[in-house]
């Protein structure tokens, strides 16, 4: 399982989405997608790549051809960087992100450009609360 110290690595997001064709890739410096559960979790670094294995920051080996890692471990794997897994990080970062901005600390020019965003959210919060709530119409 990845230690302490490889979980507090942290990439710019945005920056890797500007340039994810050229960062992105099985080679030394390649960015890679660790999903865990099956759900992208995070961004490594490759520091090593043989023709059976790759080795991310962490020191973590996995195999070049499955993914599956080569330690002892449940719920990890190594996936390319695409872009739907880079937009998934970028979407769960926002949202974790979002929690630690507080309104009446906002500029007004700062408030009114996170509006279309929190609209969004609203809009979609309130249509998936909604179908939650409708009656399943059954096969009678």
């Amino acid at each position: 399982m990845p230690s302490k110290v490889a979980l507090s690595r942290e990439y710019d997001l945005l920056a890797v989405a500007a340039n994810l064709e050229e960062v992105a890739g099985a080679f030394v410096g390649g960015l890679v997608c660790v999903e865990r559960r099956g759900r992208p979790w995070r961004i490594e670094a490759l520091i090593e790549v043989t023709p059976t294995s790759v080795t991310t920051g962490g020191g973590y080996i996995y195999d070049l051809a499955t993914g599956q890692p080569q330690f002892e471990t449940g719920s990890f794997c190594l996936r390319p960087l695409t872009r739907e897994k880079l937009d998934y990080l970028i979407l769960a970062e926002g949202l974790r992100v979002a929690d630690k901005l507080k309104p009446n600390e906002l500029k007004l020019a700062e408030r009114a450009e996170l509006m279309p965003a929190a609209r969004a959210l609203l809009d979609l919060y309130t249509r998936m609360r909604d179908r939650e709530r409708q009656p399943v119409h059954g096969s009678g």
